[in-house]
């Protein structure tokens, strides 16, 4: 039991004693004053510390919150709920306009039971945009089941999870004043319900995009986490949160998607690109001499958009390592400027993943190369940590 005042929120969070359970995935309904309100989907064996939900809007006064066994997805009696706790979140609290807008999401019918392409974590970016202010919801998923194929979101995203852009609202003096969301093909759509709360987003194709209206068998609301990536990559969120590579791993291990492999046999690089005409690849050499490069001699593969990203490099686990190589390609773009082509590249680190499949100390001290395209530029690696 647990006592709210009028129109707050509460954080449900829990840990799962999983010792010897060998289930890839389970659920736990949460039951709100009697009422099946949500499931949050558990992935046993990956050694999460903890486990959130969000509840409200919540009418004031006491309310009963019950967790109990999904019957959408299997059960293994060996797990228990340990260390039950609520959180509540008035409204005077710095952090209830983000949970008030953070959607609910419907989970596509062919994921409820199953393992595949589970929801893991919600954040949030509060961000200030030509006067603006915005709150933005994405989403990371363990994989998607259609859209881009393995190799490439490696080669350009430096993983295969899915993580996606959900929902973002615009809050004028404490008020939406609009609201978006990623629909079918990319297309960002406008959500006319505002008075909706939570707002409810329907996961409706095999690469997690979204419609604000229909129906679920599973409903989960994520505590949004509130993250500023003005420096950082999308993908080091799951560095903040390792458990996610355990997951990743082995969605892999079961699907195996052809050319990807295991994610040990990565070298992980994150990077700020600023080019004018001209994309970039990244090359691991080897003691040996060999190169392996991240566009796997594929044009389509050469990144040339701008801003903080991932990339991932092919290179066994064993491989002793000497230096990064970046290399900037020539890409014409129509009504090009007299300027030379080139590539701004700001390194933040590379990384590799060890044993247990948990992100390593960085191999290289932050850099910034400015690269003419045609051209490339090594950086060596720390000769005490090219054998990790």
């Amino acid at each position: 039991m647990f006592n709210a005042a009028d129109g707050a929120y509460a954080i449900l969070h829990f840990q799962i004693a999983e010792a010897a359970v060998t289930l890839p995935a389970a659920a736990l309904e949460v039951v709100l004053d009697g009422r099946s309100e949500q499931v949050v989907v558990l992935t046993p064996g990956a050694k999460r510390p903890r486990y959130e939900a969000l509840l409200g809007p919540l009418t004031a006064g006491s309310h009963d919150v019950r967790l109990k066994p999904s019957p959408l997805w299997p059960w293994d009696n060996a797990m228990a709920i340990d260390r039950v706790g609520i959180d509540v979140v008035a409204p005077a609290d710095a952090r209830f306009e983000s949970l008030a807008n953070a959607p609910a999401i419907g989970l596509r019918p062919d994921t409820v039971g199953t393992a595949s392409d589970l929801p893991l974590l919600m954040y949030v970016e509060d961000v200030n945009e030509g006067g603006a202010h915005f709150l933005k919801y994405s989403i990371i998923f363990s994989h998607e089941d259609g859209g881009t194929p393995g190799p490439a979101l490696m080669a350009r995203w430096g993983r295969t999870t899915d993580i996606e852009l959900a929902y973002e609202v615009e809050v004028h003096d404490g008020r939406v004043v609009q609201a978006r969301y990623q629909g079918p093909d990319h297309r960002v759509i406008q959500n006319q319900r505002l008075d909706i709360h939570p707002p409810f987003l329907l996961v409706s194709t095999l690469n997690n995009m979204f419609l604000d209206r229909g129906r679920s068998l599973a409903t989960v609301r994520m505590q949004p986490l509130p993250i500023d990536l003005s420096r950082r990559s999308r993908e080091s969120v799951m560095d903040d949160h390792p458990w996610i590579y355990r997951v990743m791993a082995r969605e892999l291990a079961t699907e195996r998607p052809a050319g990807v492999g295991d994610p040990r046999d990565y070298l992980y690089v994150d990077l700020r690109l600023t080019s004018r005409a001209a994309g970039i690849a990244l090359g691991v050499r080897t003691t040996d001499g060999t190169t392996r490069w991240s566009d796997r001699g594929r044009a389509d593969l050469v990144v040339s958009r701008q801003g903080e990203m991932r990339l991932a490099v092919p290179t066994a686990a064993g491989e002793r390592l000497t230096a990064l190589t970046v290399r900037c390609d020539p890409r014409p773009e129509p009504n090009q400027s007299a300027e030379p082509a080139h590539c701004d590249a700001e390194l933040r680190k590379a990384f590799r993943l060890d044993d247990d499949r948990q992100p390593r100390e960085t191999l290289i001290a932050p850099a910034r190369l400015t690269i003419q395209a045609g051209t490339a530029r090594d950086i060596p690696f720390a000769a005490d940590k090219i054998k990790r």
